[in-house]
């Protein structure tokens, strides 16, 4: 997985130098010509995870314009500079940030905060079993429908074909 950090002070710098040695990735600090914007833009075209050391908000404000879908976009988790809290913000469970944000937490002694409901309901998430299959969501909207059912307590149908069957990487899985 290719990861860029991005820190806001000298103390946020030294944490996400700290993360980078566990779980590396580049490392910038805003400032001089790295600017937040040109920074968020660049590496959320180019690298599947970004973590931002500082404010929630900063981080949610930057990678606003660049969201897609969650089957796009990168993993975004957010670490304050105290190394206290990591937050996955955007592609909890296709792109990685939960389970990113949880091996950062274990890297610096944060407590990884997971908002999703499958995760912390204990409950079957369509999405990372799809990805574990090495299966792609043909209609990752889908996919709120199948949670949104298990939350309820009620039962789903899923059905799963290959498009390729020699390939395993070209499976996908078509939930309704």
């Amino acid at each position: 997985m290719s990861r860029a950090y991005l820190a806001f002070t000298a103390k946020g710098e030294a944490l996400a130098h700290r993360l980078a040695e566990a779980l590396p990735g580049s490392v910038s600090r805003c400032g001089g010509d790295v600017t937040l914007k040109g920074w968020t833009a660049e590496h959320f075209a180019q690298d599947e995870a970004l973590i931002f050391v500082g404010a929630v908000g900063i981080a949610v404000r930057a990678i606003a314009p660049h969201c897609r879908s969650k089957a796009a976009d990168p993993a975004v988790v957010v670490v304050d500079e105290g190394g206290n809290f990591a937050v996955p913000l955007l592609s909890g469970h296709l792109g990685g940030a939960n389970a990113l944000a949880r091996a950062l937490a274990k890297a610096c002694g944060a407590v990884p905060v997971i908002t999703t409901a499958t995760d912390i309901n204990g409950l079957f998430a369509v999405d990372l079993w799809a990805k574990a299959q090495n299966c792609a969501v043909l209609e990752p909207e889908r996919i709120k429908r199948v949670s949104g059912a298990l939350l309820a307590g009620k039962t789903s149908c899923s059905s799963v074909s290959r498009i390729r069957p020699s390939c395993a990487a070209s499976s996908s899985a078509s939930f309704s």
